[in-house]
């Protein structure tokens, strides 16, 4: 639905008549292009990762393994802490271990 949102949005189609088409109301449509259509946050917990820096976390795994390194899971956990450490990003891993948590690992492997 976004991109062709978008896509009708740059051919110069009224947002009224994207919104009847799609059978949505016209106000959340505006707003959702106004603030964009990714969700920000739901629930109490917040992203650690961005989407791009999640990506690049994938990415790299991905190579590791093409290059016959394959990653175990606490090796995974402690990249990820690390590279939360080098970037300064505030998380909430466990300081005193150095690793993500297994929650947050399991999270990430549904995801990607």
């Amino acid at each position: 639905m976004l991109r062709e949102t978008e896509r009708r949005k740059e051919n110069g189609e009224s947002v009224r008549a994207i919104a009847r088409d799609f059978e949505v109301d016209e106000s959340s449509l505006r707003a959702r292009l106004k603030r964009g259509f990714e969700v920000q946050c739901l629930g109490r917990f917040k992203r650690i990762f961005s989407a791009e820096q999640e990506q690049q976390l994938a990415e790299h795994c991905v190579e590791m393994d093409q290059r016959f390194y394959g990653l175990t899971r606490k090796m995974f956990r402690k990249m990820a802490y690390e590279f939360a450490e080098a970037n300064h990003i505030k998380h909430k891993f466990n300081i005193q271990t150095r690793l993500a948590g297994h929650d947050w690992t399991q999270s990430f492997l549904k995801k990607t």
